[in-house]
């Protein structure tokens, strides 16, 4: 491989990298040609610090407060004093095999989940991140996701709070209905959307949420 050339690597399901010296604008082809194409989630390029390298287009328009993960001043920014503290403990445990972290705002109802991985490139360690965000400002009903599936009132009601990631337990007391009414619901939910997994279930709602 000749000086400054780029050989791109590529995991099944991961983000792309490079070997060899690359600048800020490479990084940013990189990542960009190969993935912010098929998929629109944030993403970022960040260095050891949190320090923004490059950040893609849903980046810069989502990753604001009030969600416990957010882009402020060029950098990665977390919430309160925990979320620091266990962002922080994520990113410099980050390995080429990747990892990801769950982070709530539970006085906000919303949710980030961060995921990626780390490689090192010459001197310097790269960061290479996504992130998925819950969407609490469009519940099922709004979206039209309720009468699509041809939910009931009560099923959206229950259904809202656990694309929230609330257990069954925590909306049973917010809703004041008992734990197995809630899991009623939940199954029933399950039926009339056709899935089998929670994940997928919440992956239907956030479909609708951004729609």
């Amino acid at each position: 491989m000749t000086s400054g050339e780029v050989r791109l690597v590529q995991r099944a399901g991961e983000p792309v990298a490079a070997r060899g010296r690359n600048s800020d604008r490479e990084l940013e082809a990189m990542f960009g040609r190969s993935l912010v194409e098929r998929d629109a989630r944030p993403r970022v390029i960040a260095d050891a610090g949190a320090r923004l390298l490059w950040s893609s287009p849903s980046a810069d328009r989502l990753l604001r407060q009030p969600f416990p993960v957010h882009i402020r001043k060029g950098r990665l920014c977390f919430e309160d004093g925990q979320a620091t503290q266990d962002g922080k403990a994520f990113l410099a445990s980050l390995e080429p095999e990747g990892g990801r972290l769950l982070f709530t705002n539970p006085m906000e109802d919303c949710w980030v989940l961060m995921s990626g991985w780390a490689q090192q490139e010459d001197n310097r360690r790269l960061l290479f991140l996504t992130f998925a965000l819950s969407q609490p400002a469009r519940d099922t009903r709004p979206s039209g996701l309720a009468s699509y599936f041809g939910l009931t009132k009560a099923e959206a009601t229950v259904l809202d709070q656990f694309a929230r990631l609330r257990s069954p337990a925590e909306i049973a007391r917010e809703l004041q209905i008992t734990i197995n009414t809630v899991r009623s619901h939940l199954k029933r939910i399950h039926a009339k959307m056709a899935v089998t997994s929670s994940v997928r279930l919440l992956q239907i709602v956030r479909a609708f949420g951004d729609s």
